[in-house]
């Protein structure tokens, strides 16, 4: 009996395979276009009130797919057709297409050819595989469109013979097959090479259990939850378990998820190495639009942008180019093709990720409703996805952030300003000349009423609602404000509906009603998934003016949901502790691992130091603690010149520090440097450019060890004062000499406010551990942080200082990591001889 061939499978959507090979035009966010700000909402709501409209013979959701055979691969496509109608008596069949969308559908002379092409797919699909065998000639396609304001509905229909629908879709899928056939050649490419790379180094104490830890947890479809000390290896340890399991079909694509874009160079730098090894692995970077844009201001139309004009019809020369010839699609290289090509660089990258094994970008990618690639997430695609979400301690608030939501009166103030300093002008727009500056401005006056009731009712700084369970379900108290945002929303969607002249167009106006019209639609959205996870409240200040908040308290339901989609998720970070926190807001259940990798550095490398005559806690702050905060400073950097940071719980406190610190402390040769609340790129880079080893600094190797009683009188240490939580306290990398030093001042807890209330409330309730979840972890992950800036490699030697009593206390201790085994309790009277001791004793 001969073996059985095994064919490999292409398997796409029917969306992803129409708006793929049918798009064509620009990029334009003037008008109503597909590409532009017009999106069709496939709102669930209006899907299910249609469906339910239709009577006896419907079927509603109904899944197809078809298996078109080549000699090497089959193509599956697959899609879910919103409903099938046929007929009880003549059993002709009817396709219908359901769309939701804030468009005048009345305007619409005929249906949005990739959506009406969608329609033909299912049609066909249904022919050749549900109905095959019956006696069909053909199919209809009802195209039906549901205005998400008013309801009202428009329908287009088609009917379609057998050997139309053959032969249109022949010809659709023909045009797809070039782009199969790159896939299943480099997919053959890829799956051999996995086979022959091994890990690249000889693995660190550790590490193989790691990943193993990540193999198994790929096998067994779970999450983990990974604290992994910085020197483990991490980046590496999860990547090369996820890139074999690629090779054996446990995997069809692997996201790389990060928080910020310097901490995108590790698993860049792994792909790298493991392509050194042999390993065949087509990786894409994605960078935001705005930072990847060629122009200084995002203008994304074809007025304000030649790459917009014409984006469509070149860029699949550019995608087959660019994933065809490169293997790292890096944003340097996709700049490149870009150029070449001229099409938008941001649009070019997301379309690579098409064809990519491995994406490398933000949480938002995958977590967030608005960004999300929906092209994976939202397209019903059967692949197989693994998420490695690094630094994962940064996504509990982050996606507090994309999950909530808020409407301020001084932004729609500022709307009504604008237009009427526009009716002022000598030029008059289209926009003004219509109906549609009385309106919005009408209907915005209207939003700030209902703003204005909602403060008269509740007060400013409060609560409205949430809480009590279920609170959701009843009166929330801001009804009326939903009804109004809905009448403006509807505004400025018909708005939004018409096609200025390039003349006519005021940038700034349009600027802001898309801004003020997107902040809408998120807040209506949120409103319409509220749950118990969710508080409503209330701020008012002079600079924000009054503001209504919905409010995102516990993100583990919606960050569950993300990482549903995926085959298994590997959660991971140097400072993830207490795991059972993250664990539990990052969505893990019971059944999902949690583990602690072993840090390989030598403890007696790093010394770690409790000043227990230090308090930072609000009541006791005076001068004489600030002064006193200064001479600790002073007496920790003394024994060992070098390049120390010290971080602050705030901006203020750090000020108040560094003057007293300048006046009284610092000597000649020292450098005194403070973080500023406003940084460019630049500003960051010349900061940390002082950190790097000098010829000079290295000449003097071997004088920088001193006795307590022989104070240097030329230091030539670099003091850098910096803020817990900020731009410096995480994600960059100062290696050996660069810093030899980390002093933490107070635990990081975030200041007393409103928000944090809430959510010690909102915990205390869930697990009557709301102090601990809205302040101290929070704040302990910073000091974590920040003490994790110091000692990168194993030749590094440094110390950590925490000046505040309140680290003795058992609470904090609990949270310090593993590898703190060496932690020395000193004061000011001795700190400067036990850190002289250190220097002097430490391992060389």
């Amino acid at each position: 009996m001969a073996d059985e061939i095994i064919k490999d499978e292409i398997s796409i959507s029917v969306r992803g395979l129409v708006e793929f090979i049918l798009r064509s035009g620009d990029i334009d966010n003037t008008g109503a276009g597909p590409a532009g700000t017009d999106v069709m909402l496939q709102g669930s709501r209006v899907h299910r009130k249609i469906q339910n409209s239709r009577g006896v013979g419907y079927e509603a959701e109904v899944p197809l797919k078809v298996r078109i055979p080549y000699e090497k691969y089959d193509i599956l496509i697959e899609g879910r057709a919103d409903g099938i109608f046929t007929d009880p008596e003549t059993a002709e069949v009817t396709v219908e297409e359901i769309k939701g969308t804030y468009r005048k559908i009345d305007k619409m002379k005929e249906p949005v050819p990739v959506h009406l092409a969608q329609a033909k797919c299912y049609a066909y699909m249904y022919l050749n595989t549900v109905a095959e065998g019956k006696e069909l000639q053909g199919a209809g396609v009802k195209m039906t469109y549901v205005n998400m304001d008013d309801d009202s509905v428009r329908n287009f229909d088609s009917l379609y013979s057998r050997p139309e629908l053959d032969t249109w879709f022949t010809d659709l899928v023909s045009q797809y097959r070039k782009w199969a056939d790159l896939r299943i050649e480099w997919n053959e490419k890829r799956t051999a090479s996995i086979r022959q790379t091994n890990f690249p180094f000889e693995y660190r104490a550790g590490q193989k259990n790691l990943a193993v830890s990540v193999y198994q947890t790929i096998l067994e479809e779970k999450k983990l939850y990974l604290e992994a000390p910085t020197g483990c290896g991490k980046t590496l340890s999860v990547l090369f378990p996820s890139v074999k399991a690629a090779g054996e079909k446990k995997a069809d694509r692997i996201f790389y998820l990060t928080a910020k874009t310097i901490t995108r160079t590790a698993p860049e730098e792994a792909f790298d190495i493991m392509r050194g090894q042999g390993l065949k692995f087509k990786t894409v970077t994605l960078t935001a639009k705005e930072k990847i844009c060629f122009l200084e201001k995002t203008d994304c139309n074809p007025i304000g942008c030649l790459y917009a004009k014409g984006h469509f019809d070149r860029i699949n020369d550019a995608l087959y180019a660019l994933v065809s010839e490169n293997e790292s699609l890096s944003r340097e290289k996709i700049l490149e093709y870009a150029a070449k090509y001229k099409v938008c660089p941001f649009e070019l990258s997301l379309d690579a990720s098409l064809f990519a094994d491995g994406v490398i970008g933000d949480y938002n990618y995958l977590f967030d409703p608005h960004v999300r690639l929906k092209r994976f997430f939202e397209s019903g695609s059967s692949e197989k996805y693994l998420f490695l979400v690094d630094e994962a301690h940064n996504l509990p608030s982050r996606a507090r952030s994309m999950y909530s939501a808020s409407v301020c009166d001084k932004d729609l103030k500022e709307l009504k300003n604008m237009i009427k300093a526009s009716l002022g002008g000598q030029t008059k727009s289209i926009f003004l000349v219509k109906e549609y500056a009385g309106k919005i401005s009408s209907r915005a006056q209207s939003v700030i009423r209902a703003l204005n009731k909602v403060k008269d009712s509740y007060g400013a700084n409060t609560v409205i609602a949430g809480f009590e369970e279920d609170w959701y379900k009843y009166e929330t108290g801001i009804e009326d404000l939903i009804r109004n945002m809905e009448r403006l929303h509807s505004t400025l969607s018909d708005y939004m509906e018409e096609r200025e002249k390039p003349g006519d167009i005021q940038w700034a106006l349009r600027d802001k009603i898309l801004e003020i019209y997107f902040g809408i639609s998120d807040f209506l959205t949120v409103f319409e998934d509220l749950g118990n996870d969710y508080v409503i409240y209330d701020t008012f200040s002079l600079e924000e003016g009054f503001k209504v908040l919905l409010y995102c308290t516990d993100p583990r339901r919606k960050i569950g949901e993300c990482l549903g989609l995926g085959r298994a998720s590997v959660l991971f970070s140097a400072t993830m502790l207490p795991v059972q926190y993250y664990k539990g807001l990052l969505g893990g259940q019971a059944e999902d691992y949690e583990v602690y990798a072993e840090s390989v550095f030598d403890p007696g490398k790093r010394g770690i130091f409790i000043a227990s005559d230090v308090t930072t806690r609000y009541k006791d702050r005076s001068e004489d603690e600030f002064f006193r905060t200064a001479d600790h400073i002073s007496r920790i950097v003394r024994p060992k010149k070098g390049n120390y940071m010290v971080f602050f719980p705030s901006y203020s406190y750090m000020r108040k520090v560094a003057q007293i610190y300048e006046e009284a402390f610092v000597l000649p040769g020292d450098t005194l440097i403070a973080q500023e609340e406003s940084m460019t790129e630049a500003d960051k880079e010349d900061f940390l450019s002082l950190f790097e080893p000098d010829a000079p600094d290295s000449e003097k190797k071997g004088e920088e060890e001193t006795s307590e009683d022989s104070p240097v009188s030329e230091s030539g240490s670099l003091i850098a004062f910096c803020v817990m939580g900020g731009i410096f306290s995480e994600g960059i990398d100062l290696k050996g000499d660069s810093l030899i030093g980390v002093i933490c001042v107070g635990p990081g807890l975030p200041g007393v406010d409103l928000e944090h209330d809430i959510l010690r409330e909102y915990f205390d309730g869930y697990d009557h551990m709301g102090y601990e979840y809205a302040y101290m972890y929070p704040g302990m992950n910073k000091v974590l942080q920040a003490a994790g800036r110091v000692i990168r490699t194993e030749e590094d030697t440094g110390i950590v200082v925490l000046l505040d009593k309140r680290f003795l206390g058992s609470s904090y201790r609990k949270l310090f990591p593993r590898e703190w085994t060496n932690v020395k309790i000193t004061d000011l009277e001795h700190i400067r001889g036990d850190i002289t001791d250190f220097w002097n004793n430490a391992p060389s």
